[in-house]
C-alpha cells in the first residue's frame, strides 16, 4: 500500500493495520496484503525513518536504529543512551497501545532534536 505522507505517524499506520487513513484497502477490509503486516515493535526499530524521529518511554531503542545503522551513524544516534545525541518525540498517547486508527490522531506534543526542543514542551 503506497504512503506518500511524510508524517512517520501514516507511515506507521499503514505498517501496522495495512489500511487506509480511512479503513480501507484495495483488498478489502483486513488490509492491503494483511499477512505483511507489521507489528508496533517491528515498525518502530525498522521503519527507516529520518534518525531525528525517535520514540522516548516504552522503546528504549527507538523508531531508527535501523536507519542509523543504514547511515552509519548509529554511534550517535537512533536510541536514547548517554553519549548520543538525545532525539525524540512525545507524543499525547501510547502509540504501543491505541486503536489502529486511533494512531492517525496522535498529536506530537513535543520535539527534542540533540537534546535541545525545538517544539512544544513537555
Amino acid at each position: 500500500m503506497p504512503v506518500e505522507s511524510g508524517n512517520p505517524l501514516v507511515t506507521f499506520h499503514a505498517a501496522v493495520t495495512r489500511v487506509d487513513a480511512n479503513g480501507g484497502s484495495p483488498q478489502g477490509p483486513g488490509g492491503w496484503y494483511p499477512e505483511e503486516k507489521l507489528t508496533r515493535m517491528q515498525s518502530l526499530k525498522g521503519n527507516k525513518m529520518p534518525v531525528h524521529i525517535t520514540l522516548m518511554l516504552k522503546t528504549p531503542t527507538g523508531m531508527t536504529i535501523d536507519a542509523a545503522y543504514a547511515s552509519f551513524s548509529e554511534h550517535e544516534v537512533g536510541s536514547l543512551e548517554a553519549g548520543k545525541r538525545a532525539d525524540f518525540v512525545v507524543l499525547d498517547r501510547d502509540i504501543m497501545s491505541v486503536d489502529g486508527q486511533e494512531i492517525l490522531k496522535i498529536k506530537v506534543l513535543a520535539t527534542v532534536v540533540d537534546g535541545v526542543i525545538q517544539f512544544g514542551s513537555f
